[in-house]
């Protein structure tokens, strides 16, 4: 699947922005305007729900680090982004699409200049 380069940016923006609103939201949730936090432990003990999706989290985040690893083999970033995906998750992953997608964006600018 092939993107232009305003297509590369707008998704490069998006995963950026969504990168924001999760670090806003871990201040937000650090002064405990949300609420008060249940216990994490007995929610995974007596909830399947729960453990499922913390299964799923943890399956999607091992996905994302392999393809982040063997995506695109000439950015350098992706020895780094890879191994933090595994640990913290769409954190990592949202700032290595906007990395992926400039990156990338610039490569097919370059590969267009070349062939004129």
């Amino acid at each position: 699947m092939t993107f232009n380069s305003n297509s590369r940016k707008l998704f490069a923006l998006g995963s950026f922005l969504m990168w924001l609103s999760l670090v806003i939201l871990v201040f937000i949730d650090s002064t405990g305007q949300l609420g008060q936090q249940g216990d994490v432990l007995v929610a995974l003990q007596e909830h399947s729900f729960t453990r499922i999706m913390f299964a799923d989290i943890g399956a999607l985040s091992t996905v994302a680090g392999i393809w982040i690893f063997f995506s695109n083999k000439n950015l350098k970033s992706r020895f780094l982004f890879a191994p933090l995906t595994l640990f913290v998750g769409s954190f990592s992953l949202l700032l290595y699409l906007v990395v992926y997608f400039l990156a990338t964006g610039d490569e097919a600018t370059k590969k267009k200049k070349s062939d004129r």
